[in-house]
């Protein structure tokens, strides 16, 4: 497909392989809202073999530096 995603926050961009420049609009994803002080945030994507599907995994980043 000659494409790459990368997450915003609350959506998923699709740029070019090869020009780096941003492919159409970008795709909302709608997150629970958050009540401690870890926002919620896209955390994984995978693109399906066929390339007709997006999965989406959202959550809190609570990984620490170490």
């Amino acid at each position: 497909m000659g494409k790459f995603l990368v997450t915003e926050v609350d959506k998923v961009q699709m740029y070019d392989s090869y020009t780096f420049e941003k492919v159409g609009d970008p795709l909302p994803i709608k997150l629970l809202p958050t009540e401690t002080r870890e926002a919620n945030e896209v955390i994984g994507i995978q693109i399906s073999q066929c390339e007709q599907f997006v999965a989406v995994v959202t959550g809190k980043n609570l990984v620490k530096n170490e």
